[in-house]
């Protein structure tokens, strides 16, 4: 007899995978593909959005045909700002511009004059300015810039919600990317920012449903399609059962950090320094703060493996080091979240150390952490503000790293550390915003294993 399931795409920014999970939400099979990225015209890194449609509506068809499962269910999770946007026929007008993309300078400007400035946007919308990573300044840079390929388009709608579209044939908004820095959601009005509509892009953008909402696929009426999430609200939804407060640390190629707890809204202080909201499908408001970390340690173990002769992977054969850490406190003024800068894509202070001051590997790697785990601190306790939060949990591909761990339960002494260390807690909130269309039972309480460090 085959196994009911229900198939969540995580569509990475790097990572791309579909993940199976069974009736009792454990991961039953995990696919993962490479696919290429391409360059825009200017020459940045970019998503094949072709490539992603070919290998959703592939992996899809698969699924449906499999021996062993009778799929059931499918939803979708992705990162912040990956905007697609299409023509009249559906078709994509470009590709997925990469969030790290460099804008004009002029245009840069120009958006906060005449819009930032005259709207008090960052405080409405509660979103850093952040650049393309905004999509709302993506779509300002594409009719000021590109006016050509703007007048192709006639909807733009984010990543998952375009897996929606491919397998339902529904245009579709889902609030937790139109709120997660975007510039596009008023936060008092709850509607699309009136300066969308003042600069004729309003139309381009379709009506919003609920983050549980499914359709039903077009190619078989018995698969519900959700219409997608954000990865950091399916992230949150793992633990919607933990009652005391607490502040989720989340790290893969960028670390994100959650306080679903927060009561006040942020002041444009840590909004300058990159912090901002978005609501839960049960409206708790969510700050969340995040650091490019999972990049600069690959950045990072890639150069010390050049330096001291090592393989890439030989980080993973280092522990803690209690006694050189003491040593390496010693030795070097150190980085400390209160003198560390916690924007997004600044560097950690490790880049301006001298390498060759390091006798080894271990040596360099501890302090390459010391500085990491400085850097996150600071963006974490940017969140944390006046709460009384005492308990952080981390998860994701840092919990398996002993001297990040370590390190941060030494910053935070005065708080409880757990670790999660299920590698799919995003991808199985996905499968449970939308249970009640493909399991027998919902759960009450998922089964999230918390360790305490």
């Amino acid at each position: 007899m085959k196994q009911p399931v229900c198939a969540v795409f995580d569509i990475g920014r790097v990572n791309k995978k579909v993940i199976v999970f069974n009736e009792n939400f454990e991961c039953v099979e995990e696919i993962e593909v490479e696919i290429p990225t391409i360059f825009d015209s200017n020459g940045f890194r970019c998503e094949d959005i072709f490539a992603i449609k070919n290998w959703i509506l592939d992996s899809f068809k698969k699924l449906r045909s499999s021996e062993k499962f009778t799929l059931r269910a499918v939803n979708f999770v992705s990162y912040a700002g990956s905007m697609v946007h299409l023509d009249k026929g559906g078709n994509a007008v470009t590709p997925v511009y990469d969030v790290l993309t460099s804008l004009p300078y002029a245009v840069e400007r120009q958006f906060k004059e005449e819009v930032v400035a005259k709207y008090d946007l960052l405080v409405k919308t509660e979103s850093p300015y952040l650049g393309i990573m905004n999509a709302g300044v993506q779509l300002y840079w594409l009719k000021n810039t590109h006016p050509e390929t703007f007048e192709k388009i006639s909807t733009s709608i984010f990543l998952p919600q375009y897996g929606y579209f491919l397998l339902t044939g529904k245009l579709a908004a889902e609030k937790s990317n139109l709120e997660c820095h975007s510039m596009l959601w008023d936060r008092e009005m709850n509607d699309y920012h009136s300066w969308l509509k003042e600069h004729g892009l309003r139309h381009l953008l379709p009506e919003v449903i609920n983050a549980d909402s499914v359709s039903p696929a077009l190619a078989d009426k018995n698969v519900m399609v959700g219409v997608g999430l954000q990865n950091s609200v399916a992230s949150l939804l793992m633990y919607e059962h933990v009652t005391e407060p607490y502040v989720l640390s989340s790290s893969h190629e960028w670390t994100i950090n959650s306080n679903p707890f927060s009561k006040n809204k942020l002041s444009i202080q840590n909004l300058e320094r990159h912090s901002f909201s978005f609501e839960l499908p049960n409206k708790n408001l969510v700050h969340a703060s995040r650091v490019f970390a999972g990049n600069e340690h690959d950045r990072q173990v890639k150069n010390l493996a050049s330096y001291f002769d090592k393989p890439l992977d030989f980080y993973k054969k280092i522990q803690y080091n209690a006694d050189l850490v003491w040593k390496l406190r010693e030795r070097f003024q150190q980085a400390t979240p209160d003198t560390t800068d916690p924007r997004l894509l600044l560097d950690c202070a490790f880049v301006e150390r001298n390498i060759n001051q390091f006798k080894n590997y271990e040596e360099a790697y501890h302090q390459f952490m010391l500085d990491l785990v400085a850097q996150e601190a600071a963006s974490l306790k940017l969140i944390l503000g006046y709460s009384k939060t005492k308990k952080i949990i981390l998860e994701g591909d840092f919990v398996k790293n002993e001297i990040y761990v370590q390190l941060m339960n030494e910053v935070f002494f005065d708080k409880f550390i757990y670790i999660n260390e299920n590698d799919y807690s995003g991808t199985a909130g996905a499968a449970t915003i939308i249970c009640e269309h493909w399991a027998v039972k919902c759960p009450e309480v998922l089964n999230v294993k918390l360790t305490k460090v």
